[in-house]
């Protein structure tokens, strides 16, 4: 079993929900395919393929949906981090994740009560 495999029973044993697994794996089989055309059987990943990912993204997706897929990755970075598949993990929250502008703030939450 390779370590992408094994990556759901892990997010299962802390305690996360089946929907968020698969989105989980979603957005890490999404990276890879882009970045590489299939998962790998060697996960690791350097900052300069998610950058460019990162790039892909910022052009396809709102910032929202852009920053759960970075929350994602960072889980998928600190479990390759335990595996020892790489040292440090390639994703940073605080650089990362996108910001919204002040408009787009109120934006967002009026989006958000008009459901």
């Amino acid at each position: 079993m390779n370590v992408y495999d094994t990556f759901s029973e892990w997010l299962y044993v802390e305690g996360k929900r089946p929907q968020t697994i698969t989105t989980y794996q979603t957005d890490v089989r999404l990276f890879y395919e882009a970045i590489r055309g299939e998962v790998p059987k060697d996960a690791a990943f350097s900052r300069v393929e998610w950058l460019r990912y990162l790039h892909t993204l910022q052009q396809q997706y709102k910032i929202t949906t852009i920053n759960k897929k970075v929350n994602s990755m960072k889980v998928w970075g600190d479990y390759l981090v335990l595996q020892h598949v790489v040292t440090d993990n390639p994703i940073r929250l605080q650089t990362d994740r996108m910001k919204l502008a002040a408009g787009e703030d109120r934006e967002a939450i009026a989006r958000f009560y008009q459901r």
